[in-house]
């Protein structure tokens, strides 16, 4: 069973919270595609802020090669030699929910969105993506405008967040699963 809720998180913004979501489940990675897909349109633009290695076994450079031959990564060093954190951009296609299922897998933060027409890619990529991990609920995202809504995994991969801005008509989440 879905546990999926509604909250006002601040003034602005109102987020939906869907526990859990397993995508090694074949019916919930049907429910995420089918999320995915009602949010992004061919051709939108998707933006991903990608954060620590969850699944040291997942070959990085798979999902790195996608990003150089369709869009465009920025890889930040860390501190930790074995840790990874990326500003990515590539445009939505229709089975593009594929590279972020990779991404899901490989990252222990992972948060995307489709930007508003006034953020360019150089100036997304110019952020230290310490802005962003100081940033759980994407609350400096929306003051900034960088976005409508933010797509944000969970704590272990295992519930999606939809932050979205509460004049922004996003679909109704609840509809759209069938509950």
């Amino acid at each position: 069973m879905k546990f999926i809720s509604h909250q006002e998180i601040n003034p602005v913004i109102c987020g939906y919270y869907i526990h859990p979501l397993d995508l090694q489940i074949p019916k919930d990675k049907e429910l995420f595609v089918k999320i995915i897909k009602c949010l992004f349109k061919p051709g939108d633009e998707i933006y991903f802020i990608a954060y620590g290695r969850e699944n040291k076994d997942f070959d990085f450079d798979l999902i790195r090669e996608q990003f150089y031959e369709f869009g465009d990564i920025k890889e930040v060093e860390l501190e930790r030699v074995d840790d990874i954190a990326c500003l990515c951009r590539i445009p939505y296609e229709k089975e593009r929910h594929r590279l972020i299922f990779a991404l899901w897998s490989f990252f222990k933060s992972l948060r995307f969105f489709n930007p508003l027409p006034d953020l360019d890619w150089n100036t997304f990529s110019s952020y230290d993506c310490n802005l962003f991990e100081s940033d759980p609920e994407g609350r400096k995202m929306f003051a900034f405008n960088f976005m409508n809504y933010l797509c944000i995994k969970g704590s272990g991969g295992e519930s999606l967040m939809i932050n979205y801005k509460k004049e922004y008509a996003l679909p109704d989440i609840h509809q759209l699963i069938g509950i």
